[in-house]
Order: C-alpha cells, then structure tokens, then sequence
C-alpha cells in the first residue's frame, strides 16, 4: 500500500502498526477518544496543523518501505 492524503488512518494502521511509531517520533497522534481517527491523513494533518503534509507522507512512506526489507 503506498499511504496517500486519502488513506484512511485505521487502514493505515491496521496494515502498518509498527507506524505509530513514526507518527510518535514527528509528534503527531493518530488517535482520537474514540481510537484510530476516523478521517483520512491528510485531513488529520490539516487537523494537527502540520504545516509539510507532502513531506510528513513521503517519510512515511519509506518509513514503512525500509521497516519491511529484512
């Protein structure tokens, strides 16, 4: 899965759950009270007020590409 402002975050997360660690190191939750946040990415990045949405996505990407080459 390449993650995209319109992954879902509970998709994200239920594929990739070793990404959370990603979002602590940048200092982002992914979480509301009521879990995983129930929006795509990119709306909770708006939501967060990142201000490099592109760019916090493209880390996440190869975040995610390096943690699953052995």
């Amino acid at each position: 899965m390449i993650v995209t402002r319109a992954t879902q975050i509970e998709d994200l997360l239920d594929a990739y759950p070793h990404a959370v660690s990603y979002f602590i190191r940048h200092q982002v939750s992914p979480f509301s009270c009521a879990g995983a946040f129930p929006k795509p990415l990119g709306e909770m990045l708006e939501a967060r007020q990142i201000q490099d949405i592109d760019g916090f996505i493209s880390g996440l990407n190869e975040f995610i590409a390096g943690s699953n080459q052995v």
